[in-house]
């Protein structure tokens, strides 16, 4: 008999359960046992007193824990109880599928590391991407190739709200209420408009790709709520597409990346990725370019995304973590940039932008003329949140084959 327990009964852990109870008899027969759901734990019993099962939720640790699992599906969200309860569980050799991003990414290491000494696992492929199954993917089929950039739109929410504005003249907050309205938002936004949501999914994938676990600080992050209708324009004029992307890549000696409103050329893969979406990109040496996208989130997708997580992990021959080969990114030269700001400020911002302008590649004005937006390469790599002036907004560029694009320059602006 396998026994299950779940901590948690909000959106995704309710999938689990049905997911479980509506296939039952297609996974006892893969399985090869019968299956029971034995402990439900949730915060407030009361709420589930006329639910179908009632007697399966608890709020009490002390009863919940008085179970024995087979393996236990977490989908508490943030950092405690959600680590003391792993943290015991795995010491009990219990294993854990989780879809909590936050806790892996600050976590991930030492729970892989308890999980490893007491012979069981934890699976997380439900902490990235939602349906796509870039874990399991870069655990099992990838494990010979390197990679050397992941490039990606990891949040439903932020995807939803650009996509929205690419389409029409509403402003971000109308869209955001929006968001939340369908489920797409929080009621506080904050993790992911401000990029921490992305950033523990990059974590995560750094882990995966890079094998070791990155902490916050190597990672430049910018929110997206200052966006509006005249940097789309800006876009169009050069046929990019504005997205909110996470990226990272390994220099040599450490790993760095970003996660920020960000200008992709039409040919990207990542380019066609809206709505709730989300899409993975990796560059290899060996491999390729690799793409997978699918739903970034959602009740059924994140379940399936557990269920099919307790499966894979059921069928590996071992539960060492994945040690990837070291791929070093090629030199980075110069970086392109869009940079947008207001016409009254021209002057000011050419004179402090020389020392940094490798190249001048096209200059456009637009939003009736009010609006400056150049398509330049930089000599270096600089902080997003430290720009050289104030009154200029930098947007990098990802390209397909990572190469700039060379354009016409404009001959009056060519001289800067």
């Amino acid at each position: 008999m396998l026994k299950i327990g779940l901590l948690g009964f909000g959106t995704v852990n309710s999938g689990v359960y049905e997911g479980i109870t509506d296939t039952l008899p297609y996974l006892e027969s893969i399985l090869g046992t019968r299956i029971t759901v034995e402990k439900i734990l949730i915060r407030d019993k009361k709420r589930y007193l006329g639910e179908k099962n009632s007697e399966l939720f608890t709020d009490s640790p002390d009863d919940f824990f008085s179970y024995e699992f087979d393996v236990v599906f977490e989908a508490m969200g943030g950092e405690q109880p959600a680590l003391d309860y792993i943290t015991f569980l795995l010491s009990k050799k219990v294993p854990i599928v989780t879809a909590n991003k936050e806790l892996v990414a600050k976590h991930g290491s030492n729970l892989e590391n308890l999980a490893y000494k007491n012979e069981t696992f934890i699976g997380y492929e439900a902490t990235v991407a939602g349906g796509i199954p870039i874990i399991n993917t870069l655990k099992s089929q990838l494990q010979w190739t390197s990679v050397e950039k992941i490039s990606g739109i990891l949040n439903g929410t932020t995807n939803y709200i650009i996509t929205r504005l690419q389409a029409g003249s509403d402003d971000f907050e109308t869209v955001l209420k929006e968001a939340q309205q369908l489920g797409f938002a929080e009621a506080d936004p904050t993790s992911d408009i401000e990029g921490f949501d992305a950033l523990y999914k990059l974590q995560i994938l750094c882990r995966l790709c890079f094998g070791s676990w990155p902490k916050p600080e190597q990672f430049q992050r910018s929110g997206m709520s200052h966006l509006k209708s005249c940097h789309f324009k800006a876009g169009e004029y050069f046929n990019l597409k504005l997205k909110y992307i996470a990226e990272a890549y390994y220099d040599g000696t450490d790993i760095k990346g970003s996660i920020s409103p960000c200008f992709v050329d039409a040919k990207s893969p990542l380019a066609s990725i809206e709505n709730e979406n989300n899409g993975v990109y990796l560059q290899g040496d060996w491999l390729g370019n690799f793409f997978a996208s699918g739903p970034g989130a959602g009740k059924r997708p994140t379940a399936t995304s557990m269920i099919e997580d307790f499966l894979h992990q059921l069928q590996k021959s071992g539960n060492q973590p994945r040690v990837p080969k070291l791929k070093k990114i090629s030199k980075l030269e110069c970086k392109e940039f869009l940079l947008v700001f207001d016409t009254n400020n021209e002057t000011e911002v050419y004179h402090t932008l020389k020392e940094i302008i490798h190249s001048v590649e096209e200059v456009v004005q637009f939003d009736n003329n009010q609006k400056v937006a150049m398509l330049v390469t930089i000599n270096e790599l600089i902080p997003l949140n430290n720009t050289a002036n104030e009154k200029v907004e930098f947007y990098p560029v990802l390209r397909v084959n990572g190469k700039v694009q060379k354009t016409k320059a404009n001959k009056q602006l060519k001289a800067l």
